[in-house]
């Protein structure tokens, strides 16, 4: 008999308007939108647009988003929080094949070795079921975030009517992601990526930021850049003047690295 876990069912919009979130409320300063989520604890981190600084909304919001769902899902709701930061399935690793009398250790598995495999084989079923679940409560959260504007936007995309049907979150967010990242203000990804490295330059710690206020701000700059398709840190001349400061050249560099 393998363990009885606990199964998913489906969650309403009204159920999962109402989940708590015991942790505490963070305040962000998220730009110009007016709009508020459907949601207490995640009110200011919202889908919208805001002009020039909405890459910085979309990468606060998501991530709150992901912790708010890690959670709140008490069953395997990292897996959900880990798919939409990533923006892909993650990889739940499955149990090997079914230990046989003679072939695992000098004597073979026992018929403990063979419950053992049954239980995770119950686990890792169950983990699938959870994180199809909890990928459909998550999108039902995210759209509650989404301005009107950016519900118009999102209903006019060719795909919207099978995603929203499935309530597949990973194909809102990649509809979401371009409005955000190149909107009518930022209309090229160029123009996002020099606007994000513009931001990212200019950043600096306030007099009243604290060091994880700084750090978090910084982080959000970084991804904000990352996801719009660049790099930090990969200048070839700012990496060649930082390692002559350093009396290094670039062969010993490499050669350190290696």
């Amino acid at each position: 008999m393998g363990v009885a876990w606990p199964q998913p069912r489906q969650a309403t919009v009204n159920q999962v308007m109402t989940i708590k979130n015991t942790s505490t409320k963070k305040n962000y300063n998220t730009g110009n939108t007016k709009f508020e989520g459907h949601i207490d604890t995640l009110k200011t981190c919202v889908y919208d647009f805001v002009g020039i600084h909405q890459s910085e909304l979309y990468v606060q919001t998501t991530k709150e988003i992901g912790d708010y769902v890690s959670k709140t899902l008490k069953n395997f709701g990292n897996d959900a929080s880990e798919a939409i930061i990533l923006l892909e399935q993650p990889v739940i690793p499955k149990p090997g094949a079914k230990p046989v009398s003679g072939v695992d250790g000098v004597d073979g598995a026992d018929d403990a070795d063979v419950r053992i495999w049954e239980k995770e084989i119950d686990l890792y079923v169950t983990q699938k079921q959870w994180l199809r679940q909890n990928l459909k409560t998550t999108y039902v959260i995210i759209w509650g975030q989404c301005s009107d504007p950016m519900r118009a936007r999102l209903e006019e995309s060719a795909g919207f009517e099978k995603y929203s049907m499935e309530k597949d979150v990973l194909m809102l967010l990649k509809e979401i992601k371009p409005l955000m990242f190149c909107s009518d203000t930022v209309k090229y990804s160029l123009h996002a990526l020099r606007n994000a490295h513009k931001h990212f330059n200019a950043f600096e710690q306030g007099r009243t930021a604290t060091p994880n206020e700084y750090l978090q701000q910084f982080t959000n700059y970084v991804d904000v850049i990352t996801y719009s398709g660049g790099e930090v840190g990969t200048d070839k001349k700012t990496i060649t003047m930082v390692a002559t400061e350093m009396g290094l050249t670039m062969k010993k560099q490499l050669q350190k690295t290696n």
